[in-house]
């Protein structure tokens, strides 16, 4: 996902902080460990970073790789770890940049050994996804 899916729209970043707040109400009573809690806090750390206010973005990004960790999801959704690091690489903690740079290598690794087919594991790498990970 590209730095600026809000695109300036104040209109969807708003209707994004809106719905996340929402999820986030929801989660306690939701049975199980699903990551909308951490999905709502990655998308409410891409919106701070659209604003420029990296404080509130490193913020929302640290919720979200808690929640992540708290919730022990084996399948780590890049969908959720890639817009939190982005953020926390914006203005976080050198030594939780360190922490997560680490986890972002540990997760691309599983990727990549966890794919037999070459020719796969080198289109996934080279695509959008496999791109911003690696």
């Amino acid at each position: 996902m590209a730095a600026g899916f809000v695109g300036g729209d104040d209109s969807l970043a708003e209707l994004v902080e809106r719905t996340a707040g929402q999820v986030k109400e929801l989660v306690p009573v939701l049975p199980g460990h699903a990551a909308w809690g951490a999905q709502a806090d990655a998308a409410l750390a891409t919106v701070f970073l659209e604003r420029g206010d990296t404080e509130g973005a490193v913020s929302a990004a640290g919720a979200a790789l808690q929640a992540l960790q708290a919730g022990l999801h084996e399948d780590t959704s890049l969908e959720i770890l890639l817009p939190a690091a982005r953020a926390i690489y914006a203005g976080g903690p050198s030594e939780v940049q360190e922490s997560v740079r680490g986890h972002l290598r540990t997760t691309l690794s599983r990727i990549a050994q966890g794919t037999a087919d070459e020719s796969i594991r080198v289109r996934w790498l080279t695509g959008p996804v496999g791109r911003q990970l690696v």
